[in-house]
């Protein structure tokens, strides 16, 4: 789980994560916790997940973009269930 960060709450952590910023794709994730969104920079895909006001992430490596946004929306739903 994201912790806090100088005076930032993890729920402000997330809304940081989502948003635009140049050349770092946001891609929302629908039925995964209360928000979600793939946060794609370079070749690397992690997700961010909220729940209440909890927060954490997932970043799955070593497979192609595709398989990984699959295995992460897997962990994250497998998290949530133990929240």
């Amino acid at each position: 789980m994201l912790g806090p960060t100088g005076s930032l709450t993890p729920v402000q952590r997330f809304e940081n994560a989502k948003a635009p910023v140049p050349r770092i794709a946001k891609t929302p994730v629908k039925g995964v916790g209360d928000d979600a969104v793939y946060v794609t920079t370079g070749m690397t895909t992690s997700m961010y997940v909220k729940k209440g006001s909890s927060v954490f992430q997932i970043l799955v490596s070593g497979f192609r973009a595709e398989e990984a946004k699959t295995m992460e929306k897997t962990l994250a739903q497998d998290a949530l269930a133990k929240l």
